[in-house]
């Protein structure tokens, strides 16, 4: 009879473990679509403090996360949210400015490599140093060699 009882209580405490747990995840779950957060099984899991293998072993949790991520967001981020044509004006904006910043680069560059009477092409000096760098190997290795006579 004792050993009944013990029996009991744990699967007691074990159901009840499992429904702090469960309640953790649907809390993690509000949160995160609250907050525009990702939700991923893994993230949900994460927030909520449980392994992944809780949620795939709950099989109504998991649904629930895998609705909730194929849900639109729906954050407040206290802005008009974005279209997608605004978003692709953005990115072909963004382009074009690393283009000109770039080709400005290039410019300030070959301007610098000037001013300072270098070549004017970093790649030039790149292959000019190896260049040097393959001429002068044998005689540091002469030199080397003599002097360990």
């Amino acid at each position: 009879m004792n050993t009944n009882t013990n029996t009991n209580a744990i699967a007691a405490a074990r159901r009840a473990h499992s429904t702090r747990c469960r309640q953790r995840v649907l809390t993690a779950l509000e949160q995160a679509v609250h907050l525009g957060d990702e939700i991923t099984v893994s993230a949900i899991a994460r927030r909520a403090g449980v392994d992944r293998s809780f949620l795939y072993r709950h099989r109504d949790l998991h649904a629930a996360v895998l609705v909730k991520a194929a849900e639109p967001a729906t954050a407040s981020t206290g802005g008009p949210s974005a279209s997608r044509p605004s978003l692709i004006a953005d990115l072909a904006h963004a382009h074009d400015r690393i283009t000109r910043l770039s080709h400005e680069n290039t410019q300030l560059r070959q301007r610098l490599s000037e001013h300072l009477g270098c070549w004017p092409s970093l790649r030039m000096q790149t292959m000019a140093s190896r260049n040097l760098q393959t001429q002068v190997s044998p005689f540091v290795g002469r030199l080397t060699g003599s002097s360990a006579r």
